[in-house]
């Protein structure tokens, strides 16, 4: 998998059959949402149902609310395997971001 990093904004991306995916620092968690891109030129966007990783838990943001995934665990592996692929080229947003996963 062929991952983009962009240490200024703190974010990782990647396709996922045929989406550009994002992992990015918001505050003091991690978000994974898909990018989203319109036919008009307004930037980029994001999807607004995301997911939010912050001290071993995650949760799913909705325009609804914020609820708990109640089995995070291959969510924050598969996390962690991506960011195995930046360990050596990008230490301090790696390390950045294991800290916040817990």
């Amino acid at each position: 998998m062929e991952i983009s990093v962009d240490t200024k904004r703190k974010s990782l991306e990647f396709c996922f059959q045929g989406s550009d995916m994002h992992i990015f620092i918001e505050g003091d968690e991690i978000r994974i949402a898909e990018a989203i891109t319109y036919e008009v030129a307004i930037g980029e966007q994001f999807a607004k149902l995301q997911l939010a990783i912050k001290g071993g838990k995650v949760y799913l943001v909705t325009p609804f609310g914020r609820n708990e995934v109640s089995n995070p665990e291959n969510l924050i592996q598969g996390v962690k395997q991506i960011l195995d692929g930046i360990k050596e080229s990008h230490k301090e947003l790696y390390e950045e971001m294991i800290k916040i996963l817990g």
